[in-house]
């Protein structure tokens, strides 16, 4: 029988996150708009510093759990503060201002530190 998993508090000084965001797409999307999208995440890629990885595409999930969040993207970053930086990025701002116009009904953000990257980091 495999050990259980043990539930891990996190200080969030220093540790490494994923950001990740899902999305319920709007009704009637075009498939212009979702290339418009993808090309954007991956300036976000390119462009912005603070993101150490970067996955996006749509849920394959075939889990009875998935309800409608169809997109999705997890991000990497070294730690909150380069999270904040990016969230004032002019490429993510861009990316943000066309999600925001048609692309999303809905949008989930979850932050969740990276168990083993903070010194901080308890039992």
């Amino acid at each position: 029988m495999p050990p259980r998993r043990r539930w891990r508090r996190f200080e969030m000084s220093t540790a490494q996150l994923y950001h990740v965001v899902v999305y319920r797409l709007a009704d009637g999307l075009n498939p212009e708009k979702c290339a418009q999208m993808e090309a954007l995440f991956a300036r976000c890629r390119d462009e912005i510093p603070e993101i150490l990885d970067i996955e996006f595409g749509h849920n394959v999930s075939v889990s009875r759990f998935a309800r409608g969040w169809e997109y999705g993207a997890v991000m990497t970053m070294a730690g909150p503060a380069e999270r904040d930086r990016f969230l004032t990025h002019p490429t993510h701002l861009q990316l943000s201002a066309a999600a925001a116009d048609g692309f999303y009904r809905e949008v989930v953000v979850f932050d969740l530190p990276i168990a083993g990257t903070d010194a901080g980091e308890t039992a």
